[in-house]
């Protein structure tokens, strides 16, 4: 790959902002796509590296309901949605760097602050706040690489982001239970204030401020509220993040149960962590056969069919749910072709919603991630709750959201369906 010169090799008198590419935030082409991914990841080790321990949480804090561990990861997840929808005007008000720098330092203070959780609800509050500096992160990264790509190069620079961060959910729950073995989950929170604080130096040092000084916006609530109510009023952006919401709903639903169904239902243990990376698997490869099929195939049409098929599947499981005990094996092919499915919709329902929003993008963006990742938490969590040592509530819920979204599609395409 053909690297572009650091803005520290220009000259002097060139404006960082007036160069193109990787070069406009002051890294080489590689390097910039290996910190974008690990501010990605960032995400997905919170909540993935969790799940081992949410048995040992629940037994040290002695949680009357094995339920309630759950909400260690809605917590995160939930402030992480929310926070978006405030930091996509911040970062347009006081530039990326300083609240991406800014939110990683406090991610990982946060982190390493919630080793030593006296409590509970100690802890609870720990996980909000670093959802809140993750979210934080995650919106002014997606803006610089908006600053510094366009059009095609940016889809290629964020497939590549993908890529890399894709190894991020089959590893960290392995790693989550071997610092477990090692010692307790409560280091856990170190190895991610580590990782924050080494992602925050980094950015301190190299990230240059993309933002263009006549791009910046002052803050304010009558411009945000304008632009987030605009948002709404398209229908089928409407539609789609209905759709995203249920799918995200289902997403979450999985991870939150997960520890439960295969490490107490089916007896794993520990060892669910391998039953939760084949799941993962499942969706590293639809999102890369969904990179490829997007060059040729119409959005619309790769969603609809994902939409139907998660419905069939989502009945099979019902019928199977009530009739009788699954067989491991079948359970695990269930939940493979939930995330497989999810990989086909994730990327293109955020494409099909922001269409018709590109002079208010960043707003609309915020407004949709806020809207499916806070939605599909709340979603995940209720289901996780009614958990009862059977997987018909997952069971049941999937087929809920299944026809949520197939709804939500119909109403935002008019009435009708693209499935050829």
């Amino acid at each position: 790959m053909t690297e572009i010169r650091t803005a520290s090799r220009q000259d002097k008198d060139t404006n960082p902002t007036e160069l193109t590419g990787a070069a406009r935030a002051g890294f080489r082409e590689r390097n910039f796509i290996v910190f974008m991914a690990a501010v990605t990841s960032i995400v997905a080790f919170s909540v993935d590296m969790m799940l081992p321990a949410l048995a040992d949480i629940g037994s040290e804090y002695r949680l009357s309901d094995a339920n309630d561990t759950q909400l260690v990861i809605i917590a995160f997840i939930f402030s992480f949605g929310v926070s978006q929808l405030f930091f996509g005007p911040l970062t347009d008000a006081f530039g990326r760097r300083k609240i991406l720098v800014g939110s990683l330092f406090s991610f990982a203070l946060i982190s390493v602050a919630a080793l030593f959780s006296p409590n509970f609800e100690t802890l609870l509050l720990a996980r909000a706040l670093a959802g809140v500096a993750a979210g934080a992160a995650r919106t002014a990264s997606q803006a610089v690489v908006r600053d510094c790509f366009v059009s095609s190069d940016m889809a290629r620079i964020m497939s590549l982001v993908m890529a890399v961060f894709m190894v991020a959910p089959l590893a960290a729950p392995v790693i989550g239970q071997f610092i477990i073995y090692l010692s307790n989950w409560h280091w856990i929170f170190l190895f991610l204030g580590i990782g924050g604080a080494i992602t925050a130096t980094i950015g301190a040092l190299y990230l240059k401020e993309t933002q263009d000084p006549e791009n910046i916006r002052p803050l304010s609530a009558k411009r945000v509220s304008q632009a987030f109510l605009e948002s709404l009023t398209y229908r089928r952006s409407t539609g789609y993040t209905l759709v995203s919401v249920a799918f995200t709903g289902a997403l979450f639903t999985y991870v939150v149960m997960a520890p439960q169904v295969f490490g107490e239902l089916y007896g794993l243990g520990g060892n669910f962590v391998y039953a939760f990376m084949a799941a993962a698997g499942a969706l590293t490869v639809s999102s890369i056969v969904n990179g490829k099929l997007v060059k040729t195939v119409v959005l619309r049409k790769i969603v609809h069919l994902a939409l139907i098929a998660f419905f069939i599947m989502a009945i099979i499981f019902v019928v199977l749910a009530y009739l009788d005990s699954i067989p491991f094996e079948v359970m695990l092919l269930i939940t493979m072709s939930t995330m497989f499915l999810f990989g086909f919709v994730a990327t293109n329902t955020s494409a099909i919603a922001l269409e018709p929003m590109g002079h208010i993008a960043g707003t609309a963006s915020s407004v949709i991630n806020t809207v499916s990742v806070s939605g599909g938490a709340l979603i995940g969590g209720i289901i996780g709750q009614l958990y009862d040592g059977t997987v018909v509530p997952m069971a049941t819920g999937y087929l809920i959201l299944a026809i949520i979204a197939i709804i939500a599609a119909f109403w935002g395409e008019r009435g009708s369906l693209t499935l050829r």
